[in-house]
């Protein structure tokens, strides 16, 4: 694992996100980008906000029609198979065949899967 910098490339992800999930988090809530926040305290209609900005900002970065292949439910990864699947393969990449094309394709996927189980939490809520 350190042969392929597994440790380190997770923790450059997961501060990607992180950061990501933060700059939409300040933006909902009006926020400027020094202010604190914390996503855990926003409620589902923030949330589903949070998560739309996020997608603006992919959308921006992948250009019309990368994104409109992810709207359409296309493959990401190349085989076939999405969600939790992709992830891993991104994650088992090494940094130096890791494109930033495809780290966005696989956060849309999972910020589409996020939004799905907000909907249905929130069904099952009423």
């Amino acid at each position: 694992m350190d042969e392929i910098n597994v440790k380190s490339t997770a923790a450059g992800r997961s501060e990607f996100l992180h950061y990501e999930i933060e700059s939409a988090t300040r933006k909902v809530l009006g926020k400027g980008p020094d202010a604190k926040v914390d996503p855990m305290d926003l409620d589902h209609k923030q949330c589903v906000a949070a998560l739309d900005e996020m997608l603006k900002i992919y959308r921006k970065t992948l250009g019309d029609d990368d994104f409109a292949d992810l709207l359409s439910g296309k493959s990401t990864s190349g085989d076939g198979d999405g969600g939790a699947t992709a992830l891993d393969a991104l994650m088992a990449k090494p940094d130096d065949d890791l494109l930033m094309r495809d780290v966005i394709k696989i956060l849309n996927d999972e910020i589409k899967s996020l939004k799905r189980r907000l909907d249905g939490l929130e069904e099952e809520k009423e």
